[in-house]
């Protein structure tokens, strides 16, 4: 851990200082302190809306679940029919791509391989303490949405500098994790936020 939040010149990039301020930000979150509750859901809500209008998404619409819908809502998410989902996910091979035109795929694969093992390693418990008792597959969802998170802020770092790659709006979905919220998925209409 200290190389990493240490790193030498330019490991995951020219922006490779940014990749790891994010990282030491994530680092350093009270994950899901605030779930279930009122806390911090206005700050929460802006977040959410300036992503959104990054992907020009703003016909969804912000629903807060209650802790009786945390297991079936999302037993009843399908990301296939999502259109946010599929604006979402051509993203990380876009990224691929840019980091192969700019000669710096080795970077993006570092922090690939690097990133998202740091970030499980660091929000699996406060997952287990705020989630165990929905069951091992809600507190599986919770970790792997922080790593995709997480580690698609970090990666977007990594060609921050390129062309169209410049504005960072996965930084607005950290606000909504260091406000102790959890953004667990969307369905056609909605984005879900515990």
């Amino acid at each position: 851990m200290a190389t990493l939040l240490n790193p030498e010149k330019e490991m995951y990039g020219p922006r490779t200082e940014q990749a790891v301020a994010i990282l030491s930000r994530l680092l350093s979150m009270d994950w899901f302190a605030n779930v279930g509750t009122s806390h911090y859901r206005k700050e929460a809500e802006e977040a959410i809306h300036e992503w959104m209008e990054s992907f020009h998404l703003e016909h969804y619409h912000i629903r807060w679940l209650e802790e009786g819908e945390l297991v079936p809502s999302l037993a009843e998410m399908n990301l296939a029919k999502s259109p946010l989902w599929r604006s979402l996910f051509p993203i990380p091979e876009r990224m691929k791509q840019a980091a192969a035109a700019a000669e710096r795929d080795g970077c993006l694969v570092k922090l690939a391989d690097e990133i998202p093992a740091y970030l499980f390693h660091h929000c699996f418990d406060a997952a287990y303490r705020a989630f165990h008792q929905y069951g091992s597959s809600v507190v599986k969802t919770a970790v792997c949405s922080v790593m995709y998170i997480g580690g698609m802020a970090c990666a977007w770092e990594s060609i921050g500098d390129l062309d169209g790659w410049k504005s960072n709006p996965f930084r607005a979905l950290l606000r909504v994790l260091e406000y102790g919220h959890w953004l667990l998925g969307m369905d056609e209409e909605q984005l879900y936020l515990f």
